[in-house]
């Protein structure tokens, strides 16, 4: 399974092209930036005004990790380093931790903790 991390200090952010290709994909979804630093706050609204992305669901989605495979370092906000993380499709669960920005995925296979990274 792909999941998306920010892999530097600062934090977790898309550039304004990741999420223009974004909305390009799901043209079904609108994109509201939360602030105006460019940090990556936003959010993904449906036709009837829902949020309909969940933190961590966007993590998984495969239109956005093929963009973010596409572009490189181009998907990065302002303060990010947006990578893809592969782990075990048989992993049961998992879990983004974060200090100062910087991600650090954990998984749960065979009942164990991993870290990916």
């Amino acid at each position: 399974m792909k999941i998306l991390i920010n892999a530097c200090y600062g934090g977790w952010g898309l550039s304004n092209e990741a999420i223009l290709r974004f909305s390009e994909k799901r043209p079904e979804l609108t994109v509201n930036q939360l602030d105006s630093y460019k940090t990556g706050s936003y959010v993904f609204i449906n036709k009837k005004g829902e949020i309909c992305i969940s933190e961590k669901s966007i993590r998984t989605d495969p239109d956005l990790i093929s963009i973010v495979e596409e572009l490189g370092e181009m998907a990065n906000g302002a303060y990010a380093e947006i990578k893809v993380v592969d782990i075990p499709d048989e992993a049961t669960d998992w879990h983004i931790s974060e200090f100062d920005g910087k991600e650090l995925l954990y998984y749960v296979l065979d009942g164990k903790f991993h870290t990916a990274s």
